[in-house]
């Protein structure tokens, strides 16, 4: 595991089980492990780690003692601190914190999944590309609607090239002289629709 995401992990999971204990108030908790009450920030915040004596007597306080060794490992995770991957290809201060913690998620991960929510609309997808989203779509209890599809899919393409030609499907007219000629713009993602 990534030192970062342990930090992350022991910080955020030591506020939020104090959080929603009954012993929620710092000074308490403080009080009982013989520290400050800023101490107690400190520990959530990453400053400083307690010890494991201070630990387990915090997480008894907030009602999880059950989870000691959990918490005893990810403090001496972070206390190691040995470098992730990028703190020795990349100069110091590369990269910022917030995308250390997304890398050191990505590193600590069993597995990455990745998928793209859009699809090139039809008028600019190559033949290839259409059928592949067919068949993906039409697999399973679908698979008998795919010979149909393809045969709608050849007219579209038609029509594609139709319109890059810049003449309706079935016309003689020559394509650059006509007025009405089809021009196809193309917009990645909704960013800039989505801008003030």
């Amino acid at each position: 595991m990534s030192h970062v995401v342990a930090e992350w992990a022991f910080t955020q999971g030591l506020k939020k089980l104090r959080e929603a204990s009954e012993n929620s108030n710092q000074s308490e908790i403080a009080r009982r492990i013989g520290k400050s009450r800023a101490t107690i920030g400190h520990y959530e915040m990453g400053r400083y780690l307690p010890s494991h004596d201070s630990l387990e007597i915090m997480l008894d306080a907030y009602g999880h003692s059950d989870r000691a060794p959990y918490y005893r490992e990810l403090r001496d995770r972070v206390e190691m601190h040995s470098p992730d991957w990028w703190e020795d290809e990349f100069p110091e201060h590369f990269p910022p914190r917030s995308l250390a913690l997304l890398a050191g998620f990505e590193y600590s991960a069993t597995e990455v999944r990745a998928f793209e929510p859009q699809h090139v609309p039809e008028l600019l997808q190559t033949p290839a590309y259409a059928e592949a989203l067919l068949r993906a779509e039409l697999a399973g209890p679908r698979a008998d609607q795919l010979t149909l599809h393809l045969r709608m899919l050849r007219g579209r393409q038609t029509r594609r090239r139709s319109c890059r030609r810049g003449r309706a499907p079935g016309s003689r007219l020559p394509g650059p002289s006509r007025p009405d000629t089809v021009a196809a713009w193309e917009l990645r993602g909704c960013r800039p629709l989505r801008r003030p």
